[in-house]
């Protein structure tokens, strides 16, 4: 076999190569792109405390979440803090800026589309409007419902929202909700988590991408040691090929296509 004639094969299989390859990553792309909102994200912890001592009163006192896992927006200020007890979530959302504040979790961490839970509120002239909502998906367009006009039930069991530097609201409910609309989470599991902030004073029929942080969250397990869990996550990110990468290398496959048609042409002529 000639040198050209061998040149030629191996530039076809580079470039049927980097096609497979190309095409792949389309397709895992299109098939997670959902997921892919939630790829390399910081993953809060929400620690195990027996006995959290936290007061539901729209007050987030200093050192009273201690180690719960915590969330700041720079850009806006907004701040989320997250501990369980084993039975009950304590969540507590301060924002400097008047609107609502949304958070909630998937239902899944590798499939988006069971859905998931948000709670969200805001205070209307010092009165805290605090509501239920289910996603049927979790994606960058989400829609949400009242869980009670999906058949669910909610069952926030106390919340306070207060007024001052900053708005601020507390609430609990269980880890594990009734019926299959609310929040089902499991200890030394990951799931997705959404924080979501706008300046609007009333509720929303849909979570739009530019006013969420996909995050996700770990549920720490009693029998977790919380330091180790701590730095494993420290040094975790999930990797994936974004879209520019996908489109970039299909780019290049094609390109060396076409060199290689125009070579072929010219070694026949």
């Amino acid at each position: 076999m000639s040198k050209s004639k061998l040149a030629v094969q191996l530039l076809l299989t580079a470039v049927f190569t980097t096609l497979m390859v190309s095409l792949a990553l389309a397709h895992e792309a299109g098939k997670e792109k959902g997921a892919n909102l939630f790829a390399g994200v910081k993953t809060i912890i929400i620690p195990y405390v027996a006995n959290p001592g936290i007061v539901i009163d729209g007050k987030i006192g200093t050192g009273e979440y201690r180690e719960a896992g915590r969330f700041v927006d720079e850009d806006t200020g907004m701040e989320a803090y997250l501990l369980h007890d084993g039975k009950n979530l304590y969540v507590g959302l301060k924002n400097p800026e008047d609107g609502w504040v949304a958070i909630g979790f998937g239902n899944d961490n590798e499939d988006l589309d069971k859905g998931g839970n948000v709670v969200t509120g805001y205070l209307d002239k010092g009165v805290l409007m605090l509501r239920e909502f289910y996603a049927s998906k979790i994606t960058g367009e989400m829609e949400v419902k009242p869980i009670e006009k999906v058949g669910g039930v909610g069952d926030i069991s106390a919340a306070k929202g207060g007024d001052g530097k900053a708005t601020t609201i507390e609430f609990t409910v269980p880890l594990n909700s009734t019926g299959k609309y609310g929040r089902h989470l499991e200890p030394g599991k990951i799931y997705p988590l959404i924080i979501a902030f706008n300046r609007s004073i009333e509720f929303p029929a849909a979570l739009d991408r530019g006013e969420i942080h996909f995050d996700k969250a770990y549920i720490v397990r009693k029998s977790d040691n919380l330091k180790e869990i701590k730095d494993l996550f420290a040094k975790k990110r999930a990797p994936y090929a974004p879209y520019d990468t996908v489109i970039a290398m299909t780019i290049v496959g094609l390109f060396a296509l076409v060199l290689l048609i125009v070579y072929s042409k010219k070694g026949k002529e």
